[in-house]
């Protein structure tokens, strides 16, 4: 049964509406009323649309082509199974397979998903190697390439030809991968061990093999061709006798190969072509396959012209084969049955036969005749009974032909569907699911192929207009006008635990008066933090709190001052001034408060004085980017149907070794199966939402397990006083029966249950613990002869014997939410799992410490803390007058009636530890609390405060036991008051079903995803959270849903995502989208019909990058040196260390022969365009890999790399022989020469490409490495490498990176002591942004702006470190990933030199009468990434590179990498990357403006419009101003390709006048169709003109002035 798409959407919807109303509680009424109002009245959800695609058009059969004589006879030797000889093609594969073996045409085959786009170039090749053995040509070698993205592919492809060729042993194939084994022998072993039975003899399994026999078809992946290519022992694949029959050169997924993608992919099969047949056109036959090439005939032209260029061969428009559609007949059906039977059929189809479907169909009014004809047809196949029905249903009828003209809103076909009869919406899912499993024959395709998709927004905060009336925008908004005025407009934030409402934004002066203003840049982004106004009247008192220091570790102490703001105009003054500051009128005021803390970080509210020592405590109506998307996770997953995993054995595994291993089943516990695959556009987006996901997810797990335990043992809780441990064993065993735990040791189970309890026991009043939301409390057990002492009795306190016992209780609890407590063996309060108050705290009687975490009893003279100031407030009200020293001096006397330590009644309550240089520090024992729970004792009176909100077991006369708190207690039932609550509805709702949730990104080496891969096919993982690694063509097992974590970068993306659900089930499909607080995202919520209907765009891609060619001539370079001298390929060891040869000396000397056949290969391989830039006739590009100046710093790669490793293996060998005269620790120098032996043993292939002197995987362009320094296994499985552009953020001293559920951070920049950093003085120009660097050794002045002529030396200036060599973390262990986002990397900025080469094309078109749009393209524009440490620039170590952010200050001590004391000395410096790249200039002649708002608003709102109007991913592109007439008021706007050296994406712009045209009205639509800034739109958000790389300009950006700017125009 599949998911109900109706239901799912219900859940996620009410779920997410009730966590919206959760997290964001405001306790002022009339607020809390408009917030509700106005989040109703949002739409947040939309969906779920239908979709559904006719099936292919059915051709001729492979007989037919066989009796033709076009296809030869032995296809009959094929399995008939995978590849039926008299099945009919679709006519698009037959046209295909027409075209490619009779006229021997180049094909692209773009016919979309589940087309038999792999039958085509499958039977194509097969063909032509059963032509040859046929004519006795037939013997080892390549004839036909696979290539493949990713090897996940390849291993799929793999898996079929297994299938296919069984019975064909003269037909040899072979994978040639990072998972094929060197030697036969133990290749032959691990394929047993896999797959329990022997290999193919057809299948060549080891490199070993292929390399005696070359097998016919050969498949691997692009980074695998690179290594072939290059290998010395691997030539054989291309020079010799087994290389003389290449003929075909498949490219699966070749839509990927965009951008610089493509570039890459074009040089590397131009080098494989040359290789082969020395760039002969037509000798290779090229076969490119997509599902994603583009949006139907129109673009054909645009596809030849894209496959010409990555292929080098000849592409015609009638080479690129689309799918044809069957037409829905016009007929008129047998009628429509009684809606009620599609639900029994549905039902019935789980376990019943075409009988008791008949049966069904007889009881619901389906025509007799219908049945018995469908019944003769169908024989014994229900599937093939339903199909025969329901064909001629007029329900399926009208559906089929309504969805073929598009999806549409499920609504919608409902509304039409149901007109005036009793079907339902239930039927009518049921009637789409059982038609998506209805088929004319098993392999047939079903009768309806549908897929659902829902969307859901998130929120963009709460925005609080006071004037002309109250109200609540949930969109960015500065100011509204009302009556010809204009009023402001105010963020909202409130307490995350009492909903106290603040104001939040800036002080800003102007013409001598102060305005409060939107923080538009929050604290988070620019370190900047808010100004917090609480909106009340009445000042809260100081913060004295002694224990929030000891808690937090610094000063918790907050201040109140009383404000007035006016509504009208902002302005905003301390309510002690005489006159007002404004002349508005006493009507607009509002009175505020204004909080002062220390730090930057307010942790406590002045209100509840709760504290939140992890995160501030005051939260905006703004979420993360996990939070949400964790919610919506958990309801599909909840809603995920469980599939029991079949006890079958594949085709292709079945063996008849009884012998053979049997895999365990992955849910042991449960017999169930459930997969979800999560989406993400960032890797460290996905490998953060992993473990987050499953931090959340098991917090939900072990809190509804925890009440389940309540609940069924309410009685042994009652009658046995249970303590918080005595759930150990029913909550082991209840985990343990859910499939929990697997692996672990029943020690090891034992341990990770009383953590559970544990954090719970401590958790306290935190938001969404049990005991916050009254599921259950705790109480002190009363000691056996207890009597309260007699002070408490007598005046002035006048207690009874309950009330001083509910103080004692109290005052006792403290030790608990303190964490103050003897902690169960073998669990560490300080493990990462109790974070973020993972300490050991301690009480004494007096002195509290920070350092060791101890707490004072009693607080120091002019503090208080929550015991003193309880005590304060009950003795308030009393009868009786009590001074502060009375209070004391009963705090003092009560601890002295403990006893802690000595004999009293409690001397069993208390364990006392020894802290170092401290004395004693006192802890409780948890066993003397006993649980309690309105779950099973219902007459247990538990307390609301009514004004911090929080819940209490313990009342003495209405005293709320919160810090400083004047709230009153109130009794309430804890079940009424939060029935609502997220979190309660959750523990107390959600089935208790294990999740395992796991990254998968290229973070992850080779071995360590295809491991990951094939756990998650076994269901051993059950969430993938993934960038694009599972985006293709993947095989992911019956996968029934997919959740993409934002709206992904083009149409083509989200058709790939969606279309991994649904490939392999008989169940419909069901996708959710979540979209961020992005431009994009929220464009594309407003109408997500483009991204389902699939409206694609050609890939493109320019060949003339010089940096990435250079790179593909030094490879063949270096591979025609190793085919003359092996010996020196393999690893460093043998390339930089070779004792018999210095190797890149002699690979000097032989480039600087100029071989002959190499520079012929060159000028070949070579784009024509690029011969003269290349200097090859001259052979200039070996200066490129050989050059020892400092003039030049981009040259020389090997002469620099070589140094760099040298010398590193040298300062190894340095500190390992100091420490060996020393004496020093054999184990030290052990691991030292273990380091040496580590670098030397790196392949040279690896270590070539990571210093970019040969193509990486993965094709960035500078890659630099962040280097792990800490042995782990999680470190094995990493490899962590970025592009130099995205490293100077992500890998920049500081930042946190998360890979493999650990946290990464990045401590040193890496240097090269023989070959020091380069590093640049730069400076930018305040006027007009123009960028202009110098080489720090030159010592030039940079005085004058070469383009505005302005006086550059008050501008901003600096120097920046070019990281070259990459970075590196620390040899500390990385930390467990925590709710809390690891630290924000520093944003970078990119600025234009205004250097360029020669304009390339122009493009005028007239806008106005008097306004021009004049467009030019240029190559080699030089651009510059600025990371200056959020203006605090990098302290660095000159001699070992330890670095830290500037805001941490200069370190005073510090060791290097290797573990050594350091005495360099720091330095300030940025850190900075210069790259040329394609840009495009346009200029609005005729048109000027003095703000420069206007045209930042410009620019980013015409870059949206590119990448909308052609569909490049927006991260590809990005934008500066420019003087680019001299003039400040006429800027040139600069768009640039985000990609070292360019992929020609912004000269698409201007191919043609309509082109720039369609920019121009993308552009404008999203700026027009957004609702931020109320209806004036003065403002921006992140669904406009936003996004991370512009926070620089936030404020300024306006999306009212682009608008009226476009209005203007004629566009």
């Amino acid at each position: 049964m599949s998911l109900n798409p109706l239901t799912t959407t219900q859940s996620i919807a009410q779920r997410y509406m009730r966590y919206l109303k959760t997290t964001f509680q405001i306790n002022d009424a009339d607020l809390a009323a408009l917030f509700r109002a106005t989040i109703d009245e949002h739409v947040f959800v939309k969906g779920p649309i239908l979709e559904a695609t006719p099936p292919f058009r059915k051709g001729c059969t492979l007989r037919h082509l066989i009796d033709e004589g076009i296809l030869s006879q032995r296809f009959e030797s094929l399995n008939q199974d995978l590849l039926p000889l008299d099945r009919p093609l679709y006519l698009h594969q037959e046209r295909a397979i027409r075209r490619a073996v009779k006229e021997g045409r180049n094909l692209v085959v773009a016919t979309g998903t589940g087309s038999g786009k792999t039958e085509i170039f499958i039977v194509t090749i097969l063909n032509t190697l059963f032509r040859q053995q046929e004519s006795g040509l037939l013997n080892p070698g390549v004839r036909a390439l696979l290539l493949y993205p990713m090897n996940a592919l390849v291993n799929d492809q793999l898996k079929r030809l297994r299938q296919l060729l069984k019975s064909c042993p003269e037909i040899t194939f072979g994978r040639y991968t990072g998972e094929t084994l060197e030697k036969q022998l133990y290749a032959t072993e691990d394929y047993r061990k896999i797959h329990g039975r022997e290999p193919l003899p057809n299948e060549h399994i080891s490199r070993e093999r292929m390399r005696e026999t070359p097998p016919q078809i050969l498949l691997t992946n692009y980074a695998m061709l690179e290594y072939l290519l290059l290998r010395p022992q691997d030539n054989v694949f291309f020079d010799g006798e087994y290389s003389k029959n290449w003929k075909f050169i498949v490219l699966d997924e070749a839509h990927t190969y965009t951008g610089a993608k493509g570039i890459e992919m074009a040089m590397l099969l131009r080098r494989l072509k040359d290789r082969v047949v020395r760039s002969d056109p037509g000798r290779l036959q090229c076969i490119a396959t997509s599902a994603t090439l583009g949006g139907g005939e129109g673009d054909y032209p645009a596809v030849a012209r894209y496959a010409a260029q990555l292929c080098s061969e000849d592409f015609e428009t009638g080479d690129v084969v689309s799918a044809e559609r069957e037409d829905i007949p016009d007929i008129h059906g047998w009628g429509s049955p009684d809606p009620a039977v599609y639900r029994s059929w549905r039902d019935t189809l789980a376990d019943g036969g075409v009988q008791a479907l008949y049966e069904a169909g007889i009881r619901h009014a389906v025509p007799q005749g219908v049945l018995d004809d469908a019944r003769r047809r169908a024989g014994s196949d229900a599937h093939t009974f339903l199909f025969h029905v329901l064909e001629g249903d007029e329900r399926i009828l009208w559906l089929r032909r309504h969805l073929a003209d598009g999806p549409d809103e499920f609504d919608a076909v409902c509304r039409q569907l149901c007109d005036g009869t009793l079907l339902d919406t239930d039927a009518i899912i049921s009637l789409v699911e059982i038609a998506g499993m209805a088929r004319p024959r098993p392999s047939g395709a079903s009768l309806l192929s549908a897929r659902y998709h829902l969307f859901v927004r998130t929120v963009e905060g709460a925005y609080l207009q006071f004037f002309p009336e109250k109200k609540l925008y949930l969109e960015p908004a500065k100011s509204v006008e009302a009556e010809g005025r204009e009023y402001p407009i105010f963020e909202l934030g409130t307490c995350r635990y009492c909903g106290a409402p603040y104001l939040l934004g800036k002080i800003e002066t102007n013409g001598g008066r102060a305005f409060f203003r939107q923080n538009v840049l929050p604290y988070y982004e620019d370190g900047a933090p808010d100004q917090h106004f609480l909106l009340a009247s009445a000042t809260p008192p100081e913060s004295d709190n002694e224990d929030d220091e000891v808690e937090i570790g610094t000063g918790a102490g907050i201040k109140g001052e009383q404000y007035i703001l006016c509504g009208r105009c902002g302005t905003i003054y301390k309510a002690t001034r005489v006159k007002p500051a404004c002349t508005c009128g006493d009507e607009y005021r509002i009175r505020l408060i204004h909080i002062s803390y220390t730090g930057s970080t307010l942790h406590k509210c002045p209100v509840c004085t709760h504290l939140s020592p992890g995160m501030p405590v005051v939260s905006r109506f703004v979420l993360g980017r996990d939070a949400i998307p964790s919610v919506l996770a958990t309801a599909i997953y909840q809603e995920l149907p469980d599939r029991v995993k079949k006890d079958q054995i594949a085709i292709e595994n079945r063996s008849a070794n009884p012998w053979a291993p049997v895999r365990a089943s992955p849910a042991a516990g449960r017999g169930s199966k459930r997969n979800l695959l999560a989406f993400s556009d960032s890797r460290q987006d996905a490998a953060y939402f992993a473990p987050y996901l499953s931090q959340t997810y098991d917090k939900i797990i072990r809190r509804s397990l925890i009440v389940r335990v309540i609940r069924e043992n309410a009685d042994r809780i009652l009658k046995k006083q249970w303590r918080i441990t005595d759930c150990e064993q029913p909550l082991r065993k209840k985990a343990v029966d859910i499939g929990l735990f697997p692996g672990d040791t029943p020690e090891e189970r034992d341990r990770e249950i009383l953590r559970w309890l544990m954090y719970e026991f401590t958790a306290g009043s935190t938001q969404g613990s049990l005991e916050e939301l009254g599921l259950c409390g705790f109480r002190i057990i009363k000691p056996d002869g207890w009597a309260p002492p007699r002070p408490l009795l007598d005046g002035p306190w006048n207690l009874s014997e309950e009330e001083a016992w509910v103080l004692f209780q109290v005052l006792l609890d403290t030790f608990r939410k303190a964490g103050a407590l003897r902690f169960p063996e073998g669990i560490n309060p300080t493990e990462d799992f109790f974070q973020p108050r993972n300490f050991q705290f301690y009480l004494r009687e007096s002195g509290s410490s920070q350092r060791d975490h101890i707490l004072s009893w009693l607080p120091k003279p002019g503090y208080s803390n929550v015991r003193l100031d309880f005590l304060t407030r009950v003795a308030g009200r009393g009868a009786g007058s009590v001074s502060d020293e009375d209070c004391r001096t009963t705090l003092r006397g009560i601890w002295q009636f403990l006893a802690p330590g000595g004999s009293s009644i409690f001397s069993g309550y208390f364990v006392q530890d020894h802290i170092k240089g401290e004395g004693v520090g006192t802890l409780m024992d948890p066993k003397r609390w006993e649980i309690t729970s309105p779950l099973i004792e219902s007459d247990t009176q538990w307390y609301l405060c009514d004004r911090c909100r929080r819940l209490t077991l313990h009342n003495i006369r209405g005293v709320c036991p919160t810090y400083r708190c004047e709230g009153t207690l109130r009794p309430v039932d804890p079940t009424g008051l939060r029935g609502e609550n997220h979190y309660r509805v959750l523990y107390t709702e959600t089935e208790p079903i294990p999740m395992r949730a796991e990254e998968h990104t290229a973070q992850l080496n080779n071995r360590a995803a295809t491991e990951l891969q094939q756990k998650f096919l076994d269901g051993e993982v059950n969430v993938l959270s993934c960038s694009t690694t599972f985006e293709l063509g993947v095989d992911v097992g019956e996968l029934e849903v997919v959740f993409m974590r934002n709206m992904p970068p083009t149409a083509a993306n989200y058709i790939q995502r969606a279309g991994r659900a649904g490939r392999r089930t008989d169940s419909t499909a069901f996708v959710t989208t979540f979209c961020q607080r992005r431009s994009h995202d929220l464009s594309y919520f407003k109408d997500p019909m483009p991204f389902v209907r699939g409206i694609i765009r050609p890939p493109y891609f320019e060949l003339q990058n010089e940096k990435i060619v250079k790179r593909h001539l030094f490879a063949t370079a270096i591979a025609a040196f190793w085919r003359k001298h092996p010996d020196t390929f393999r690893d460093v060891k043998r390339f930089f260390f070779n004792a018999d040869i210095d190797t890149p000396a002699v690979l000097r000397a032989y480039l600087d022969e100029h071989p002959a056949d190499l520079g012929e290969a060159l000028q070949r391989i070579a784009p024509a365009g690029l011969h003269d830039a290349l200097d090859l006739e001259e052979w200039g590009f070996i200066d490129d890999l050989y050059y020892d100046g400092a003039d030049r710093p981009e040259k020389g790669l090997m002469t620099k790399a070589a140094s760099a490793v040298r010398e590193d293996v040298r300062g190894l060998e340095e500190v390992s022989r100091n420490l060996f005269d020393e004496g020093g620790n054999a184990g030290a120098i052990g691991n030292l020469i273990r380091t040496i032996e580590t670098i030397k043993a790196r392949p040279i292939i690896d270590f070539l490409s990571a210093h970019n002197i040969i193509p990486k995987y993965g094709f960035p362009v500078d890659v630099v490495e962040l280097q792990v320094l800490y042995a782990s296994e999680e470190a094995r499985r990493l490899d962590l490498q970025r592009d130099l552009k995205i490293a100077l953020s992500e890998y920049a001293p500081g930042s946190q990176v998360v890979a493999a559920g650990r946290i990464w951070e990045s401590r040193y920049i890496k240097r090269n002591p023989r070959h020091h950093w380069l590093t640049y003085d730069y400076v930018i120009c305040n006027a007009c942004h123009r960028y202009k660097s110098e080489l720090s050794e030159l010592r030039k002045d940079l005085v004058t702006c070469e383009a505005c002529g302005g006086d550059l030396r008050a501008s901003k200036r600096g120097t920046f470190i070019i990281p070259e060599f990459g970075f590196m973390t620390g040899k500390s262990e990385p930390k467990r990933v925590s709710e809390k986002r690891p630290k924000k990397t520093y944003s970078t900025r990119a600025y234009f030199s205004g250097e360029c080469g020669a304009e390339e094309k122009g493009l005028e078109i007239p806008l106005t009468s008097t306004v021009i749009l004049q467009a030019k393209s240029a190559s080699h524009g030089k651009l510059a990434i600025i990371n200056n440490g959020n203006n605090q620039q990098f302290r660095v170590c000159m001699w070992c590179g330890y670095a830290v952010p500037g805001v941490e200050g200069t370190p005073r001590s510090h060791q290097n990498a290797f573990g050594k004391k350091c005495s360099g000395s720091f330095r300030s410096y940025d850190l900075g990357h210069e790259y040329l790249t394609d840009i495009l200039k346009l200029e609005f002649v005729g048109y000027s403006c003095n703000d420069e708002s206007f045209w930042l608003s410009l620019l980013y709102a015409l870059l949206d419009g590119l990448s909308t109007a052609l569909g490049i991913n927006r991260d590809d592109l990005d934008g500066v101003l420019y003087p680019g007439r001299g003039t400040l008021s006429e800027p040139a706007l600069i768009l640039f390709d985000n990609v070292p050296g360019g992929a020609g994406h912004v000269k698409r712009a201007i191919e043609q006048e309509k082109t720039l045209r369609s920019v121009l009205k993308a552009a404008y639509q999203k700026v027009k169709a957004c609702t931020c800034g109320a209806e004036q739109g003065h403002a921006s958000c992140y669904g406009c003109l936003r996004n991370y790389q512009n926070q620089f300009c936030h404020e300024r950006l306006n999306r009212r002035v682009v608008i009226d700017f476009f209005e203007g125009l004629d566009i």
